[in-house]
């Protein structure tokens, strides 16, 4: 059971100023020695920054239904880093298809996708979703009743990876898939995938050269049907002010995992609104052994983060304030 980390450390930010290109972020992702963030506007849906010190390059990516614009990409979800292959990183986009884009096209004004995967019907919206190199897809499904999914762009199979980790008093695939939400990563070196739960006191790690799999509990966090009060003849889920909600993102690299940790009460953590600002989320970093290494604190809000590839900056932006992404230095603490 997860109770102790023996690094326990309230980080300091550096606020480091951008021009004005930022609009209500909605994902970030490092890739090698850059940064991409999504934002809230129609002319620039990303925008790369060089690593580091977070120098803006350029931004692409146009709101709108043509062949080179982007609808309904979802990239709150789709934006990630497509693990195993240098400089490459992949976005949903017109819930039918992942474009998958390398940095130096995008640097040297070619924002044309290098790949594109073309999705069955059942993955045209996510949960949650992993890149494989450009040619597997692990992800958690609206269509259909799989926990985690495998597609493979060139066999054009999809499969079960793994079902619901227990079973719940409750037979409706709708409701299945909410409790058990969850977000997740790929180790850069294809090695392991990791869960971060958001409603269960969880985080697995699944082994995919050995097929085995981890789970680390943290104590004293209630069982999923006493956190959801959900039972048989539950028709829908409306959040209870006691429910705990655990974690919100997860990020590998190949020395550790670290989990977006908020382990509190639902009515702590948001209000009519939405998230409240004056509740700050921790980091949990993990070894990929599932060892406890460190426990960050925050003294600034945050929706997301990154890290980079040599574990020594963490990155983070808040979806309220723009203009501003903060840089955290990690070296001292994880090499105590």
């Amino acid at each position: 059971l997860i109770d102790k980390f023996p690094i326990v450390e309230t980080l300091c930010a550096e606020e480091i100023k951008i021009p004005p290109i930022l609009l209500r972020p909605s994902n970030m992702c490092v890739v090698d020695s850059f940064l991409i963030v999504s934002q809230s506007r129609n002319d620039s849906l990303f925008s790369l920054f060089k690593l580091p010190n977070c120098e803006y390059l350029l931004s692409f990516g146009i709101n709108g239904r043509g062949p080179s614009e982007f609808n309904n990409s979802m990239e709150n979800v789709t934006l990630g880093r497509a693990s195993g292959v240098n400089s490459l990183f992949a976005v949903g986009n017109k819930l039918t298809n992942i474009q998958y884009y390398r940095i130096n096209d995008i640097i040297n004004r070619d924002i044309s996708p290098f790949k594109i995967t073309y999705l069955p019907s059942e993955l045209n919206r996510f949960r949650a979703i992993a890149y494989l190199s450009d040619s597997v897809i692990f992800c958690a499904p609206y269509g259909g009743n799989m926990h985690i999914c495998k597609y493979n762009k060139f066999t054009k199979n999809l499969e079960t990876f793994r079902n619901y980790p227990e079973v719940f008093p409750f037979d409706d695939p709708e409701l299945m898939r909410e409790p058990f939400a969850y977000t997740m990563a790929v180790k850069p070196d294809n090695s392991k995938i990791v869960l971060g739960y958001v409603y269960r006191g969880t985080i697995e790690i699944y082994d995919l050269l050995d097929g085995k799999s981890l789970t680390l509990t943290y104590k004293d966090f209630p069982p999923l049907n006493e956190n959801t009060r959900l039972n048989r003849s539950s028709k829908f889920w409306k959040h209870n002010p006691d429910e705990f909600i655990f974690s919100r993102n997860i990020v590998a690299t190949n020395r550790y995992i670290s989990v977006d940790v908020l382990n509190d009460h639902y009515s702590k953590i948001f209000n009519e609104n939405g998230p409240k600002r004056t509740f700050i989320s921790e980091i949990h970093v993990f070894d990929c052994a599932g060892n406890p290494i460190a426990k960050f604190r925050f003294a600034k809000y945050f929706c997301y983060f990154d890290i980079d590839k040599m574990d020594k900056y963490l990155y983070t932006i808040d979806d309220s304030v723009e203009n501003v992404i903060k840089r955290y230095d990690l070296s001292i603490s994880l090499t105590k």
